[in-house]
Formats: structure tokens, sequence, C-alpha cells
């Protein structure tokens, strides 16, 4: 029996609730799978892309080596709908609310075995309330790209552009705004431009909204556009700032929205980040960096992954152009070189470009606080394993070459043979 039902329930259902259920004939009553189902709860409903199913999983099938599947789902008035899964982190995010209904042990990432083991015991569960699975169309397919609990809440760019407005302007930014609205698996996003610039950097700022899988958060970030050359920055920063405890950008980028007034403080972190623009560009100018301690700084990206091997040679190139560094040997100089490839280098995947921007940001920021930031660098470098260098191999003694025979020799050598065999 499933926890949290009654057994007047079981019995109402005829069989146990993890069991397959009739559902033919208009009276399918959800009763003995469901704790309760909203009145206002539809069964299936298209939400622009998307197509939005509340119920529960019946059957689950998985391959752990293509990472591809599929869940048959049941929804409330009791019809099936075969529903594909293209990625592990969809199963992962399944099994996560099954198990959170069901107290079932929590899933452990990377473990094929145990993801297949979890699957056969969650289906003799069903949660107390119906799941709500959002999917789109794939060649007539339904895909899954989310599941949600019944808690789950659709927070959109339009309903919030207003408070973003008044709350900006409520911290003195005038500006211009761009809104993408909702489509059914995006949230939308809302795009600021400050009137106005120092004539080094044009702040910007973004609102996004997240994807409507369950899983992403609404992110308020500031930004900015070098005006010389177009590169992109954002301050993105949380974990280095978290390092050195530098202003509020720590706690800038994203959050759950659960009230207004919430959403209303990101905006004014977001405002206080476009403001600190200026004072942050000017810190950056004026602090000074050796080649050897740049190509330090980037190897130290390197060995955290946030860039490849492949970027870094790029980004040490790039910092030899004094054009591209603008004010050269600074932490601006460094910050421009990062952004320069991730603004205009060809072949680079989107969160790599991203990934740079970010580091542009970053690099400016921690100008702040130098001797901090060195520290951490410094920290790495020599925690690193010392290479050692090889042994010298001893040459062999090279015994002196032996000269070719020459034609002539050859030559008299054959006369002789021939002349012997004459004589016999």
């Amino acid at each position: 029996m499933a926890k949290g039902q009654s057994k007047k329930s079981t019995a109402k259902g005829g069989k146990k609730s993890g069991a397959k259920k009739s559902t033919a004939g208009s009276g399918y009553d959800p009763t003995p799978f469901f704790k309760k189902v909203p009145e206002d709860y539809v069964a299936v409903r298209d939400v622009g892309k998307a197509t939005e199913i509340r119920g529960r999983p019946i059957a689950i099938a998985y391959d752990p080596d293509s990472k591809e599947g599929s869940v048959t789902v049941e929804d409330i008035n009791g019809k099936g709908h075969a529903v594909k899964i293209i990625t592990a982190t969809m199963f992962d995010c399944l099994l996560f609310f099954l198990g959170e209904y069901d107290n079932l042990p929590k899933f452990r990432s990377g473990d094929k075995s145990y993801r297949n083991n979890l699957i056969q015991r969650a289906l003799k569960f069903t949660p107390r309330v119906p799941l709500l699975f959002r999917c789109y169309t794939d060649k007539s397919e339904l895909v899954l790209y989310g599941v949600m609990s019944d808690k789950w809440r659709a927070v959109a760019a339009e309903d919030y552009v207003d408070i973003v407005k008044d709350t900006l302007k409520e911290c003195g930014v005038e500006a211009t705004y761009k809104l993408t609205k909702s489509d059914g698996l995006h949230g939308g996003t809302i795009e600021v431009t400050p009137k106005g610039n120092d004539g080094v950097i044009q702040p910007e700022a973004h609102f996004d909204f997240g994807r409507w899988d369950g899983y992403n958060r609404v992110r308020g970030v500031a930004g900015g556009q070098v005006l010389a050359c177009a590169n992109q920055l954002t301050l993105e920063v949380r974990g280095m700032m978290g390092k050195l405890e530098i202003g509020s950008f720590a706690q800038m980028s994203e959050m759950h929205v659960g009230t207004d007034e919430k959403f209303s403080d990101l905006v004014r972190k977001v405002a206080e980040a476009i403001g600190a623009y200026g004072t942050i560009v000017k810190a950056a100018q004026k602090v000074s960096v050796s080649a050897e301690k740049m190509a330090m700084i980037v190897q130290y990206y390197t060995d955290k992954n946030v860039i490849s091997a492949r970027t870094q040679a790029l980004v040490l190139e790039a910092l030899k152009d004094k054009e591209v560094q603008q004010v050269k040997g600074t932490m601006y100089g460094l910050a421009m070189g990062l952004s320069y490839v991730g603004t205009h280098a060809e072949g680079l995947r989107d969160g790599v470009r991203y990934a740079l921007q970010k580091l542009g940001g970053e690099v400016l920021v921690v100008s702040q606080d130098p001797k901090g930031y060195w520290k951490i660098i410094q920290k790495h470098h020599d925690s690193k394993p010392k290479k050692e260098a090889a042994p010298k191999e001893e040459k062999p003694a090279t015994k002196p070459a032996t000269k070719p025979a020459t034609k002539k020799s050859t030559k008299k050598a054959g006369k002789g043979k021939g002349k012997n065999k004459t004589k016999k």
C-alpha cells in the first residue's frame, strides 16, 4: 500500500495503487491513486509550445548506455500518454519527485544499476498528488521537458516587467526595455539598457525567467558592452566574490521567486551593480599585472575547468595584442582579453562564450581587492605538484662511420672473381 493511502481507497480501486488500473468508461475515479486532485486541475492542456499532463507514471523504460527511454503517464482522467525521455537528467528529475513523495532512497548520480533498481521500486508507489509533466512535440512524439510538483508555479517575464521598471526607476536608473514573452517552455526575458554611459562601457542588465522544467530559477545579471570594441561583459561572479567578500555581487545572480518584494530585492541588487560599473572600471585600469601573472590567472581558470586548454591558448594569444587589452598590463587589459575572445572568437560554443564574458566581469570586480585575489591565484599555483626535470640521457659512444665501398673497388672485386672462374 502506498504511503498516505487509506484502506478504503485501496478497496475502492480494487487493486494496489502501484498496479495498472483499467481506465475504461467515463466514471474514472483518480481517488485511489491521489490523495487529492484540485478542482482546477486539467488532465491535458497546451500552453504555447508545451503540452502539460497532470498525472502519474505507470511505466518507465531506461537504457543506461544511450541514456534514453520513455515514461507512460496516466493522467487524472485515466488516459495513458507515451512520453519519450532523451536525457538522464529527466530520469533523475522524475525519480527525485517519486522519492520525495514516497520516501524512496535518494538517487546517487552516476550509478547506473542504482538508477535501474530505483525505477522498478518507484513504480510500486504513486505520488499523493498528481505530478505535472511538461512536454514538447518532436515529429509527432511527446518528449519530456520537465517534471514539477503541485507546488510549482510558472513565472513569466510579462508578469514582472512593470516591477523591473518601477524598481529601477526608484533606484535612479532610467532605461529602455525589451521584453520577450514566455512561450510555454521558457519564461521569457527582460533586457535593460540604462541611458547614458561613462564613455568606456555601456551598462546592461538581463532578467532571464528560465526554462519551465522545474530546475531553473529567475536570474538577474548586470553586464556591459565595451564601447571601443563591442566586447561583452557579465557581472555574474558569485564564486570569487564569496571568497573575497566584495560588495553584494555574491547574492546577485539568481533566485526562486516567492513574492513580488523578493523579486524587487533582486532588481535592486542588479541596479547596485549597474551603478558600480564606473568605479569598477577605473579601479581595474589602475591595477598593474605582468604578462607572467596574467598567464597564471588564465591557468587558474583552466585548472578549475572553467575554460579548456584550447580556449586558454586563444586568450593568451589575444593578450599579446595591445589593442585588445586597450590599457596594457592591467587587470582591465586582462578583462578585455577574456571578453574579446568570448565575444569575437570563431567556433566557440555559446556556453564557452558566456563563461569568458563572466570571467571578464569577474576580473574587473576583483580589482577592488587585487591582493586578496592574487593570494587565491598564488595559493593555487603553489599547491600544484612541481614537474621534475627529466634526467639527462647519456649519449651512447659513437662508432666511426664505415665508408661505403666505391664503384671502383666493386668493379675490381668483380674482375678478380671472374678471372678465378676462367682458370678453373
